[in-house]
């Protein structure tokens, strides 16, 4: 005969042994369904070390008063002053209308208007920055079709 205590350990341990299996399941279903942050991307310059692109081939090119530095959020990062320095992507082609586009900023704007991402050819088309309110704003994208 199992004495009461003996009972009580083997329901505790037979529970334990339950939420074991049910956390392990979980863990290999999320695993299964995982994907590495760059599926589906054409493009991603973490300028965590260099300008590569880590999904094509258009690499970014610091201009003007641009410098990689060692402390960055990640690694390092790309240093700006404010006026000259920024990082060109060359060679590269938008394939979508679709674009999310994600930046780490310590400092603060030099001006009104102050740009921090933009297009080259027409920054109007793809823009965000300090609005002259001193507010981080961004520009409604349009792109031309056809």
């Amino acid at each position: 005969m199992i004495s009461g205590g003996v009972k009580l350990k083997m329901k505790r341990l037979i529970l334990v042994w339950k939420i074991s299996v049910l956390l392990l399941l979980m863990g290999f279903t999320l695993c299964a369904f995982a994907q590495k942050i760059t599926d589906g991307l054409v493009g991603y310059w973490p300028l965590d070390e260099n300008g590569n692109d880590k999904i094509g081939k258009s690499t970014g090119k610091l201009e003007g008063k641009a410098n990689w530095v060692k402390n960055g959020r990640v690694k390092g990062a790309v240093e700006l002053d404010g006026a000259t320095g920024h990082v060109a992507i060359s060679g590269f082609t938008l394939t979508t209308n679709d674009i999310t586009a994600v930046a780490w900023l310590n400092g603060s704007p030099q001006g009104a208007w102050a740009g921090i991402m933009c297009s080259r050819a027409d920054p109007m088309t793809f823009w965000v920055g300090y609005t002259d309110s001193n507010t981080l704003s961004t520009q409604r994208l349009k792109f031309a079709t056809g």
